[in-house]
């Protein structure tokens, strides 16, 4: 895979540079999509397994972590079981995709509200308090499940990532939550973390048509990898999967102060 990530990048510049899809740094307060085909975000991320992306500039550019040395050391500083069990699910990824190469694609999209009075192209700016008590809008059907994995609920919802102003958060280092858990079972989700510096709270990151290839059981010190997951959903626009996923920075252990204006604007935002 390593081999073939020079002929893979030029076949996808070859591909993209029409549609301004190509692989890029999306900025923050810059909305834009990355559209990757599966076999090079394998190629891309065989190169954080093998630690070859330099990392001297991605702090100042407020860009999360994507070598794999922090994971590999958390082994043997303070070894889990749940970190050994992340890794099982990074090598189960690359055992399947070494079989069979996956041939769809997946998106990455920076999405945000201008802050602005007058909203950027192809952005709509941010609502305030009085937007929302004047609107005559309708809310959308929904539906409320008391039990069950955000991941397994039925196909074509908007499945959210709440954790981290750092797409993956601690996916790649000693975390092993809900957003961790989410990335190592979709591993293509990492690919993400080399080009999407952090989320201001006007912002979100959409990801459409990652594969899901392991299965598990509990959560943080109990996860487990139980094995292979083969992931039959339908597959749609541009080649992708039909997996939504919405990343958006949760508050830190907010407790009441989540009920403040501020607060449930920001999240009814991120929605909207």
């Amino acid at each position: 895979m390593l081999l073939c990530l020079p002929f893979l990048i030029d076949l996808h510049y070859q591909n993209t540079q029409h549609y301004g899809y190509g692989l890029r740094i999306l900025g923050p307060q810059q909305p834009g999509v990355v559209l990757l085909s599966q076999e090079l975000i394998a190629a891309l991320l065989a190169c954080s397994l093998f630690c070859l992306f330099l990392i001297s500039d991605r702090g100042p550019r407020h860009l999360p972590t994507i070598n794999f040395d922090q994971l590999f050391a958390s082994l043997y500083e303070s070894y889990s079981e749940s970190q050994e069990n992340k890794l099982r699910c990074i090598v189960h990824y690359f055992q399947r995709i070494c079989l069979q190469m996956p041939t769809r694609s997946v998106s990455f999209e920076r999405k945000l509200l201008s802050l602005g009075h007058q909203p950027l192209q192809s952005c709509l700016s941010y609502p305030y308090a009085d937007f929302w008590t004047k609107s005559t809008i309708p809310l959308c059907p929904f539906q409320v499940h008391s039990s069950g994995l955000i991941e397994d609920h039925a196909i074509g919802t908007l499945e959210v990532d709440f954790e981290n102003k750092y797409l993956g958060g601690g996916a790649l280092n000693r975390d092993c939550v809900q957003e961790e858990i989410r990335f190592m079972i979709n591993p293509e989700l990492i690919a993400g973390m080399l080009f999407l510096p952090s989320m201001a709270d006007n912002e979100s990151i959409e990801i459409v048509g990652v594969e899901r290839f392991s299965d598990y059981t509990g959560y943080s010190s109990l996860f487990r990898f139980t094995g292979d997951y083969v992931d039959k959903r339908n597959v749609g626009s541009l080649g992708r999967r039909k997996t939504r996923i919405l990343a958006m920075d949760a508050l830190c252990s907010p407790r009441m102060k989540q009920y403040k204006l501020n607060y449930l604007l920001r999240y009814v935002n991120f929605w909207f």
